[in-house]
């Protein structure tokens, strides 16, 4: 941002030659990508040579050129993971779509746990919300550019790093679940089937399942239940589709749609040969924070929660931010950094967050209030009140798959996260109904 001096209407030519000398380096990392519009010219955005990126990165980065070294001394290729994530700038609690930026960002597998930091991910492409919204078929469209810009820099080719000859392999594509549907071009809740990734998920909202034993519903606690989705079944599906386009009636399309859960276009990666052979569904994570933290699993919960509790004994917000601050706690240590604990702590509290369907607060805000709002129901004694204890057991769940889920990568212990999280989510069903489950209840699985 431009301050003081050189905040006017037209930046000086002393600050824009101060400005290119700081871009200089790292305009060689990206060309231009366009992607059609629905009317007008492209879209033009910047797009990262990956070979170019890992150069000017890896020399000023001394873990991700250890990264690099290893992985060239093994000659086994360096796993990409690409995540796809949207910011939006400004009040989380009155968010303006025009200010939402769509990012596109590379990290390694070989990061091992520190895949949990920031520093870790390097993005490769953004896009506003109105070039999103000006490019034919959206971000289904334009993740077809990106894959097919992946494909022609043919990374599994080898090529040298700072005098290092690797490899790269695309390994994982880890999203929130909307960015997830959209990528695929999903039909989401209002398909039949809300899990394009199983093949025999499908809506709590249909019977289906009573009439057929196979299919289950996302309330289904049973995670072993549930069949993953063939990926070359899918294609030949999509692709059939495809070619019967032109003879279905609208009625039909929407029929057909709803059945699949996508969407039959010639705007997303299933008309794309290079992108569904390259997007395969085995390579597809749902991100664990989006899931449990952001407007997710948690974020509900914990209003739910909150709202049975305060039925049950009439204890305020300001009250519990009193006590949290009187017991002297804290935050976490990576996060003390961004403000005191106690101001920090009361912001928490406030009542407009603890209003609607889902907490409105921070993933990082909402993962911490978790083990607080745990520690208050059993010091405060909620557990022993009969009409809170069915509450109270999922909330200790909740709060042991988060803890399960932040070890697992150390621990490997997979079989015990989807043990608590099949427990969890049977008990959040005997304690809000099924009505209460979302589809990210099921998402977690992936």
């Amino acid at each position: 941002m431009l301050t003081e001096a050189d905040a006017v209407a037209q930046p000086s030519g002393a600050f824009k030659r101060r400005v290119a000398l700081v871009h200089a380096p790292y305009q060689r990392i990206f060309i231009t990508l366009r992607s059609p519009a629905w009317d007008g010219p492209d879209v033009q955005y910047a797009f990262a040579l990956v070979p170019a990126l890992l150069n000017c990165v890896g020399s000023r980065c001394k873990a991700l050129r250890k990264v690099i070294e290893t992985a060239s001394s093994t000659g086994a290729p360096l796993r990409a993971i690409l995540s796809q994530d949207e910011c939006t700038a400004g009040n989380v609690l009155a968010t303006d779509a025009r200010q939402k930026v769509t990012l596109l960002y590379l990290s390694f597998a070989e990061y091992g746990d520190a895949l949990a930091s920031e520093k870790a991910w390097m993005p490769v492409t953004c896009l506003s919300r109105g070039q999103m919204d000006a490019a034919r078929g959206g971000i289904a469209s334009v993740t077809c550019d990106w894959l097919r810009e992946w494909h022609r820099q043919q990374l599994m080719t080898p090529f040298e790093v700072l005098g290092h000859t690797v490899r790269v392999e695309l390994a994982l594509w880890v999203s929130d679940a909307e960015a997830i549907r959209q990528t695929f071009d999903a039909k989401g809740a209002s398909g039949l089937r809300p899990c394009f990734l199983c093949a025999n998920c499908i809506s709590r909202h249909s019977d289906a399942d009573s009439r057929d034993s196979s299919l289950h519903s996302i309330c289904q606690a049973d995670f072993a239940s549930f069949v993953p989705a063939n990926h070359i079944e899918m294609i030949d599906l999509m692709t059939d589709s495809m070619a019967k386009l032109p003879l279905m009636t609208s009625a039909t399309l929407a029929l057909r749609e709803r059945c699949i859960g996508l969407r039959i276009s010639q705007h997303n990666l299933w008309s794309c040969a290079i992108s569904r052979n390259l997007m395969r569904l085995e390579l597809v994570m749902y991100d664990s924070m989006h899931c449990y933290y952001s407007q997710g699993i948690a974020s509900q919960e914990l209003l739910l929660f909150y709202k049975k509790v305060h039925a049950a004994t009439g204890i305020e917000l300001h009250e519990l931010a009193s006590l949290a601050e009187q017991a002297a706690w804290r935050r976490s240590q990576s996060q003390q950094r961004h403000g005191k604990t106690a101001s920090w702590l009361r912001r928490l509290f406030r009542p407009k967050l603890w209003q609607g369907d889902v907490l409105k607060c921070s993933a990082s805000e909402t993962q911490a209030m978790v083990p607080l709002m745990r520690w208050f129901a059993v010091v405060l004694g909620w557990t022993n009140i009969a009409e809170l204890r069915p509450a109270c057991r999922s909330l200790l769940l909740l709060g042991t798959c988060g803890d399960v889920l932040r070890r697992v990568h150390a621990t490997k212990r997979f079989q015990l996260l989807t043990s608590v999280q099949s427990q969890h989510h049977e008990c959040f069903q005997l304690a809000y109904g099924t009505n209460c489950v979302r589809p990210k209840h099921h998402f977690r699985l992936h």
